[in-house]
């Protein structure tokens, strides 16, 4: 048997079938994070090394040089926000689930920030120039700038949570259409008759969809949705949130229920009706989308939209391995179904 580096190591499957945990609870292990007992931690570390297996190795197949090392890449207006700060859980989740995909895969993930203004202007970070790279999870605003670079760099990449479609290039986003349909049914049962709207970007896809898909389940129920009670805001921030009501309320609209498409545009939406007089459910019932951190405060307690971000970091990461391994993933749009979580703001 030839004898080279990748038939003396074993992989994080190996090792997790013989400490008999799952290949997750490895990968937790062996980067001493939380959730791993002291002894089960012992063991597996044990058991590693008995099977000479290390984390993201470096090997080389078919002309190409593998690093073991994917990216995830998080473009947004203003710089990211990964963190504790407010409505950092969304795109926190959804790293997460990468990271879990590809540490699963004996795989390590880096991270990179980035604005809109930063990728025209090309500054891409030194990580990503450097070329160590097997691959790249692209989470955002999707600019030409950006396509043109990678593939100058030959870099495989995927996109998820993505502002466009983009043709030939594998993507996972969320099911908006079904969503919508779905949060609809649930208020209309509640007595919503009188429907309103905050949008995010229309230059994004998600508010799009949201927009249409609501549209289209009150047309199949009778209803309808007219212009003066659809506010089209920039942004998805608290902001934009407040800024949408004070219209709905300047153009003297009277509706029931409230849709936001995120819920940072209805936790600013949600203030501002309360300073104006409205109770919330008694006057006006409020549905935001993300299910960020904050929804499920007693204070708060917003009926939401989980996008199930770690879901689509787990499928947007194998969507990327099967890129690397060759597969015909080119033409390959995923969309990951939401869960409706009912709060006392329904």
């Amino acid at each position: 048997m030839k004898d080279n580096y990748l038939s003396r190591v074993s992989s994080i499957s190996t090792v997790a079938k013989q400490a008999g945990v799952t290949k997750a609870t490895v990968s937790r292990a062996l980067r001493n994070m939380s959730g791993v007992s002291e002894q089960t931690r012992q063991r597996i570390v044990r058991i590693a090394r008995e099977l000479n297996y290390w984390p993201s190795p470096v090997h080389q197949g078919e002309g190409r040089v593998f690093t073991g090392r994917l990216a995830f890449a998080a473009i947004s207006e203003d710089m990211p926000r990964l963190g504790n700060e407010l409505g950092g859980s969304y795109l926190h989740d959804l790293l997460e689930g990468c990271r879990d995909a590809s540490e699963g895969h004996g795989r390590g993930l880096m991270v990179c920030k980035m604005t809109i203004d930063q990728v025209k202007q090309k500054m891409m970070p030194a990580a990503i120039r450097g070329g160590q790279l097997d691959g790249l999870i692209v989470r955002g605003w999707w600019l030409d700038e950006m396509r043109e670079w990678l593939e100058n760099l030959g870099l495989p990449y995927v996109l998820v949570d993505s502002n466009r479609a983009v043709e030939h290039v594998p993507q996972v986003q969320i099911e908006n259409i079904q969503a919508m349909d779905q949060a609809l049914e649930h208020v209309i049962e509640r007595g919503g008759r009188k429907i309103a709207m905050v949008t995010g970007d229309m230059d994004h896809i998600y508010s799009q969809e949201r927009l249409a898909g609501l549209q289209m389940a009150m047309t199949r129920r009778g209803m309808s949705l007219p212009d003066s009670h659809v506010v089209l805001e920039h942004g998805y921030n608290e902001a934009s949130g407040r800024r949408g009501v004070a219209e709905l309320l300047k153009r003297n609209v009277d509706f029931d229920t409230l849709f936001c498409q995120n819920d940072l545009l209805a936790l600013g939406a949600r203030r501002h009706l309360i300073d104006a007089g409205f109770r919330i459910p008694g006057d006006v019932r409020l549905i935001g989308f993300d299910n960020m951190e904050f929804a499920s405060l007693p204070e708060i307690g917003l009926t939401t939209i989980d996008s199930r971000m770690h879901k689509m970091g787990q499928m947007s990461t194998s969507l990327l391995i099967d890129k690397i391994d060759g597969k015909p993933v080119d033409e390959v749009h995923l969309r990951v179904r939401t869960e409706l979580i009912v709060r006392q703001s329904t």
